[in-house]
Order: structure tokens, then C-alpha cells, then sequence
């Protein structure tokens, strides 16, 4: 089997959820010391994260109950991810039956999705990232003659 290069976007998730595991063992860690009765076994917030290779003033910022750049940015999405699928497969669906959707209908799209859910008729909810973020993040890329793959540029499905 021939294996292609990851993109460098694919590389930047994969060191980001690398980063999250080792933040999120480093919190635990951290959590535990704290239980220990004797204070001299605890080990600092440096120690803990010299231990996991991650920032000493983010862990301490998360064991105090902040919010990580992850999560922050996931609270930030308008559509769900159930709905993101539910325009793809639209998008999908519509080119293979040779109607391939312009960048305009599938922002229609999503905003019929969005007033649904939110109840409101009033013009343009999603914004002009969701789309290109979408199809980034889910893998989606439009072919040369319009219409939509779910592989790399080049995948011929």
C-alpha cells in the first residue's frame, strides 16, 4: 500500500492531541501529589510539568479550573459536529447525482441547519470560515470539475 505524506495541517492535530494527552496526564499527576498527606513527597507544578514536557503556567492555569485553547475554540463552532456531517453528505449526495453545490448553497445549507436549531430567521448565521474550517477539518476538498471527494487532493475515490 502507498502511503502519502501528511499534510502539515494533519501534522499540527496529531502534535495537538500528542499535547492534550500529555497535559491532561500532567493534570492528573498533579491532582494526585495533591493528595499525598506529607507535604515534602508532593511534587511542584514544575516538577509535574518538567515531568510531561508541557508549560508549568498552563497547568497550573488548568488545575485552577481554566479552560484549555481546545476547548475554547470547540465552543466557538456553530454547527455541531452531527451537523457538519449532515451538510457533507448533502454536498456528497448532491455531486453524485451531478448537481455538485456552489460555496453559496452549502452556506444556505448551513444556515437552514442553524435557524432550525436556533429559531431564528434573521439572514446569515454561519460565518465565512465555517465552510473552508469544515471542509479542512473534516477532510473534505472540491474536485476540479465540482464536485466534492473525501480524500486529498489527487484522492480519486
Amino acid at each position: 500500500m502507498v502511503y502519502h505524506a501528511l499534510s502539515d495541517q494533519v501534522k499540527q492535530q496529531k502534535a495537538t492531541a500528542q499535547h492534550n494527552s500529555r497535559m491532561r496526564a500532567a493534570i492528573d499527576e498533579y491532582q494526585q501529589q495533591k493528595l499525598k498527606p506529607n507535604a515534602v513527597d508532593r511534587l511542584s507544578y514544575q516538577a509535574v510539568a518538567d515531568k510531561h514536557d508541557v508549560s508549568k503556567s498552563t497547568l497550573q492555569r488548568l488545575v485552577n479550573g481554566g479552560i484549555s485553547m481546545s476547548a475554547f475554540n470547540t465552543s466557538k463552532q456553530r454547527l455541531t459536529p452531527a451537523e457538519e456531517r449532515i451538510v457533507i453528505n448533502f454536498c456528497l449526495e448532491s455531486a453524485d447525482r451531478g448537481f455538485p453545490l456552489t460555496v453559496t448553497n452549502v452556506y444556505k445549507c448551513a444556515d437552514n441547519i442553524l435557524n432550525v436549531r436556533l429559531g431564528n430567521g434573521t439572514g446569515t448565521l454561519a460565518g465565512t470560515g465555517t465552510l473552508s474550517r469544515t471542509r479542512t477539518r473534516r477532510g473534505i476538498y472540491p474536485c476540479t470539475h465540482g464536485s466534492y471527494t473525501t480524500g486529498p487532493p489527487g484522492f480519486d475515490g
